[in-house]
């Protein structure tokens, strides 16, 4: 006999460093479990309770296997589908009635007396599932929403795998993150901020969401509010008490506290940061994260019963409409600093988050231009020139640098770069933007023709 739990530490630490899935412990009734999903899988349909892989040790047999349950919202014409695909005829297939749960099973595992090979031997076949059969099951579970397939878009080249700079980068930003709870990634226009704050996300391994601010989101939209609603069976239009996007997000969160959850909040500043947040300001403090920066929220007069945070806290009589935030949530801002929205970002707020400025000459956000395969360096030329020459006119600095992400709007057109794309990118995207930065200054066509030879630089 051995421990099956010696035997998921030793898998485990043999796909720590495997990208491709990620994947969790688990138990049940009759025996422990590994669970697992595709790293880039889409959460609503890849999890506990709906699409997934498992790793079984059982009393008699060790297995790997697919499960679709019937909590997936199309689970009937799923499992139609996998039985009429021929490329699953040598999997064996089982419907467990009194469990709701369509099984597909790949292989099993011999148990032999050496714990470290049979842990090597499963890590090799878990992943060998997800390579072969993986594309398939997405593919069908598409098909049984009514997702059409997209076309595969042709770009200038193939992307190239992440550098190991871009996967250090990354991991310090996570890091920071890890420690404060709160980050703003800021910079230049163009930088990928949005995009770096997803990858952080899922270098946690964390399941998140994200929002985006502007002048008219609220704490109706974030928190809780009074929303409009037809009452059933009627044409008649009432008002209910109805939680926000966050709230919600906490509440998934507060049931799941083993797992982290990071909220990312794009244009972070383009909100009023007072109006959306309201008493928050006290929660979102990374010293007041859990039970301990608890507060009652504005419409807490109309709750007459418990929500899960007061069950949390022990609150079952009186004084409901409590919430906090959990200490498995993290929250990514991003902002651009030339905004001229920036300024009015409450200082309490600012005191709350970690800044990272993410600048466009970094060397990990040049590896972008990547995708743009053989003329990667002449675009990477391009934009060091401009950003330089941007530089040089008083009034603007590092914060009006164009960033490679604009570089990558080349592959929306043929990829004949020899034939004018650099000057569509320049007429279409950012000879616009260059302009809205010199409003106000003299002589501005001659600082468009100064930045325009700069762009036009090769060398």
């Amino acid at each position: 006999m051995f421990n099956v739990d010696d035997l998921y530490d030793k898998i485990e630490a043999i796909l720590k460093t495997e990208k491709s899935i990620q994947f969790r412990k688990r138990s049940a009734v009759n025996g422990k479990f590994l669970q697992y999903i595709p790293s880039n899988a889409n959460r609503d349909d890849w999890n506990d309770n709906r699409c997934h892989y498992e790793f079984w040790e059982r009393t008699n047999f060790i297995k790997i296997e697919f499960h679709s349950e019937t909590d997936f919202p199309k689970y009937r014409e799923l499992r139609h589908l996998i039985n009429n695909n021929s490329k699953f005829d040598n999997l064996e297939k089982n419907i467990y009635r009194s469990y709701n749960i369509f099984e597909v099973t790949y292989t099993t595992i011999d148990k032999i007396n050496n714990l470290d090979e049979m842990a090597k031997d499963a890590a090799n076949k878990m992943l060998s599932f997800v390579k072969e059969y993986g594309p398939e099951f997405q593919k069908l579970i598409d098909q049984a929403k009514g997702v059409q397939p997209q076309e595969p878009k042709t770009e200038i080249s193939t992307t190239k795998e992440s550098s190991p700079m871009t996967d250090k980068f990354v991991e310090s930003c996570k890091d920071l993150l890890e420690k404060n709870h709160n980050i703003i990634l800021h910079g230049a226009p163009g930088t990928g901020k949005t995009y770096l704050a997803k990858e952080i996300a899922k270098a946690m391994n964390a399941e998140y969401e994200m929002v985006q601010f502007h002048q008219s989101y609220d704490y109706t939209d974030f928190v809780e509010g009074l929303r409009p609603v037809k009452k059933e069976g009627s044409t008649d239009i009432v008002f209910e008490l109805k939680d926000g996007v966050f709230k919600q997000f906490c509440q998934k969160a507060l049931r799941d506290e083993k797992n982290d959850y990071v909220f990312i909040i794009d244009e972070i500043n383009r909100g009023e940061m007072s109006k959306i947040f309201g008493e928050l300001f006290f929660s979102i403090d990374p010293g007041y994260r859990g039970k301990e920066g608890k507060i009652r929220t504005q419409y807490a007069n109309l709750q007459d019963g418990a929500n899960e945070f007061d069950n949390a806290l022990g609150i079952a009589d009186k004084n409901f409409g409590h919430f906090f935030v959990p200490e498995n949530v993290y929250i990514i801002g991003t902002m651009n600093d030339i905004d001229r929205s920036v300024e009015s970002m409450d200082f309490a707020m600012r005191r709350r988050f970690a800044f990272k400025e993410i600048k466009a000459s970094d060397r990990d956000r040049l590896a972008m231009l990547d995708k743009l395969g053989s003329f990667a360096k002449e675009a990477e030329i391009r934009m060091t020139h401009l950003n330089k020459a941007i530089e040089k006119i008083p009034g603007l600095s590092s914060a009006y640098h164009i960033g490679p992400a604009y570089f990558l709007k080349l592959n929306n057109y043929k990829g004949d770069f020899d034939k004018g794309d650099f000057e569509q990118l320049w007429t279409n995207h950012i000879e616009g933007l260059l302009r809205e930065y010199l409003r106000g200054m003299d002589k501005v066509e001659e600082k468009v023709q100064s930045l325009k030879a700069a762009f036009d630089s090769k060398e």
